[in-house]
């Protein structure tokens, strides 16, 4: 989950039609984002019109800069390839006229909501289930509690990321209701996340074994609803 919110919570840049040479002598933050403009996760329609016309030259910028220096940027293994994907799903969330600008819209400040306590509600959960999920990895690990491997750390990054999103799904179903969950899962699904950070061959495994877990994950947020309701 903080690597797609970290997709969003960016500041303003526009990319600058300078040469590829000088371009490159850049930093990407340098170049695409600015310190003077600061911004949240939207928590209102309002605040969603203020966004997009930061959001999407800013990530135009970033997957522009991919392009004309490959050798400079570093974004981790698949995202570059997923800039533009990202892109084409902001333009979409930005149009007033689309169903998920409807339909987000609505639900705003209640994933707003969301978004602010999910480590709250969401790691402890996320630990224990992949405390559960290890040994359906096979994971080796050594006497200190270590990934032996770079396959294993793969999968154990994997896991644990998919988790997360799962339980931000969760969260939302019973905070927020359904709809607002199916929002959010499919956002998170377009963005593409677990395919870039999941390797091909555990990718199918990983995502059923967390669906698995879902429910369960429902079941505990609504429990801990109920009692923080009783206090």
């Amino acid at each position: 989950m903080l690597l797609l919110t970290s997709i969003l919570l960016v500041s303003f840049g526009v990319f600058s039609s300078a040469t590829d040479d000088v371009i490159c002598k850049e930093r990407r933050t340098s170049h695409c984002f600015s310190e003077d403009v600061t911004i949240e996760f939207p928590d209102s329609e309002e605040a969603l019109d203020k966004l997009c016309p930061i959001i999407l030259p800013t990530i135009k910028c970033v997957s522009d800069y991919q392009k004309k220096c490959p050798h400079i940027i570093n974004l981790p293994v698949g995202m570059d390839e997923n800039l533009d994907d990202i892109y084409v799903l902001l333009v979409e969330i930005c149009d007033k006229d689309s169903e998920l600008n409807k339909g987000l819209s609505t639900h705003l400040p209640c994933i707003e909501k969301n978004i602010q306590g999910h480590v709250a509600a969401c790691e402890p959960m996320v630990k224990e289930a992949l405390e559960e999920m290890t040994s359906d990895l096979n994971l080796d690990w050594d006497s200190e509690d270590v990934l032996k491997n770079d396959e294993d750390r793969a999968k154990y990054i994997c896991a644990k990321e998919a988790l997360d999103m799962s339980c931000f799904v969760a969260s939302a179903s019973v905070k927020c209701g359904e709809e607002a969950a199916e929002i959010s899962g499919s956002i998170i699904d377009r963005f593409g996340v677990l395919d870039v950070l999941c390797p091909e061959n555990i990718r199918d495994d990983i995502k059923a074994l967390v669906a698995l877990v879902q429910p369960l994950m429902e079941l505990g947020i609504a429990a801990e609803e109920m009692v923080s309701e009783i206090k």
